[in-house]
Protein backbone atom coordinates (compact mmCIF):
# COMPACT_ATOMS: atom_id res chain seq x y z
CA UNK A 1 0.00 0.00 0.00
CA UNK A 2 2.74 2.54 1.07
CA UNK A 3 4.59 1.72 -2.33
CA UNK A 4 1.34 2.09 -4.50
CA UNK A 5 0.64 5.78 -2.84
CA UNK A 6 3.82 6.39 -4.05
CA UNK A 7 5.15 7.60 0.35
CA UNK A 8 8.66 6.08 -0.21
CA UNK A 9 9.90 7.71 3.33
CA UNK A 10 6.92 10.30 3.68
CA UNK A 11 4.46 8.23 5.35
CA UNK A 12 1.34 10.34 6.45
CA UNK A 13 0.58 10.21 10.32
CA UNK A 14 -3.35 10.10 8.79
CA UNK A 15 -2.06 6.42 7.10
CA UNK A 16 -0.37 5.01 10.31
CA UNK A 17 -3.32 6.04 12.29
CA UNK A 18 -5.95 4.79 9.89
CA UNK A 19 -6.60 1.10 11.03
CA UNK A 20 -7.65 3.04 14.98
CA UNK A 21 -9.73 5.40 13.40
CA UNK A 22 -11.73 2.59 11.00
CA UNK A 23 -12.25 0.68 14.16
CA UNK A 24 -13.41 3.71 15.72
CA UNK A 25 -16.05 4.06 13.21
CA UNK A 26 -16.79 0.54 13.41
CA UNK A 27 -17.14 0.42 16.88
CA UNK A 28 -18.88 3.57 17.59
CA UNK A 29 -22.00 2.50 16.13
CA UNK A 30 -21.80 -1.07 17.46
CA UNK A 31 -21.98 -2.68 13.90
CA UNK A 32 -21.57 -6.76 13.91
CA UNK A 33 -22.06 -6.84 10.06
CA UNK A 34 -19.87 -4.40 8.02
CA UNK A 35 -19.85 -4.20 3.71
CA UNK A 36 -16.18 -4.68 2.90
CA UNK A 37 -14.29 -5.38 0.15
CA UNK A 38 -12.02 -8.52 0.08
CA UNK A 39 -8.93 -6.04 0.38
CA UNK A 40 -10.73 -4.77 3.50
CA UNK A 41 -10.82 -7.92 5.71
CA UNK A 42 -7.62 -7.65 7.51
CA UNK A 43 -9.18 -4.37 8.90
CA UNK A 44 -11.99 -5.94 10.15
CA UNK A 45 -9.93 -8.08 11.78
CA UNK A 46 -7.17 -5.55 13.57
CA UNK A 47 -10.68 -3.69 14.76
CA UNK A 48 -11.52 -7.31 16.16
CA UNK A 49 -8.27 -7.78 17.97
CA UNK A 50 -8.56 -3.87 19.11
CA UNK A 51 -12.00 -5.03 20.33
CA UNK A 52 -11.08 -7.93 22.08
CA UNK A 53 -7.94 -6.11 23.44
CA UNK A 54 -10.60 -3.38 25.06
CA UNK A 55 -13.02 -5.43 26.57
CA UNK A 56 -10.15 -7.46 28.18
CA UNK A 57 -8.59 -4.08 29.91
CA UNK A 58 -12.11 -3.03 30.48
CA UNK A 59 -13.05 -6.61 32.61
CA UNK A 60 -16.20 -6.40 30.41
CA UNK A 61 -18.00 -6.80 26.67
CA UNK A 62 -18.25 -3.14 25.96
CA UNK A 63 -17.38 -3.29 22.29
CA UNK A 64 -18.82 -5.78 19.81
CA UNK A 65 -16.87 -7.77 16.79
CA UNK A 66 -17.52 -7.15 13.27
CA UNK A 67 -17.97 -9.69 10.72
CA UNK A 68 -17.20 -8.89 7.27
CA UNK A 69 -19.75 -9.16 4.65
CA UNK A 70 -17.96 -9.36 1.42
CA UNK A 71 -19.86 -9.43 -1.98
CA UNK A 72 -19.85 -11.80 -4.56
CA UNK A 73 -17.25 -9.27 -6.49
CA UNK A 74 -14.92 -9.20 -3.70
CA UNK A 75 -13.00 -5.94 -5.05
CA UNK A 76 -14.20 -3.82 -7.99
CA UNK A 77 -11.09 -3.06 -10.56
CA UNK A 78 -10.84 0.74 -10.94
CA UNK A 79 -11.44 2.55 -14.67
CA UNK A 80 -7.74 2.11 -15.84
CA UNK A 81 -8.34 -1.50 -14.99
CA UNK A 82 -4.90 -2.23 -13.15
CA UNK A 83 -5.87 -1.64 -9.30
CA UNK A 84 -8.61 -1.58 -7.40
CA UNK A 85 -11.02 1.31 -7.66
CA UNK A 86 -10.38 4.27 -5.01
CA UNK A 87 -10.64 7.87 -5.11
CA UNK A 88 -7.34 8.58 -3.82
CA UNK A 89 -5.99 6.44 -7.44
CA UNK A 90 -8.27 8.90 -9.58
CA UNK A 91 -9.76 5.59 -11.29
CA UNK A 92 -13.44 6.31 -10.28
CA UNK A 93 -16.48 6.59 -11.52
CA UNK A 94 -18.14 9.00 -9.46
CA UNK A 95 -21.73 9.00 -8.60
CA UNK A 96 -23.09 12.45 -10.17
CA UNK A 97 -20.97 11.22 -13.47
CA UNK A 98 -23.04 12.06 -16.75
CA UNK A 99 -23.31 9.03 -18.87
CA UNK A 100 -20.49 10.89 -21.36
CA UNK A 101 -18.22 10.45 -18.75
Amino acid sequence: EIALRGFERDIPAGFLTYPASQAADITAFKATLVPVGEDQIPMIEQTNEIVRRFNRVAGREVLVEAKALVPEVGRLPGIDGKAKMSKSLGNTINLGASADE
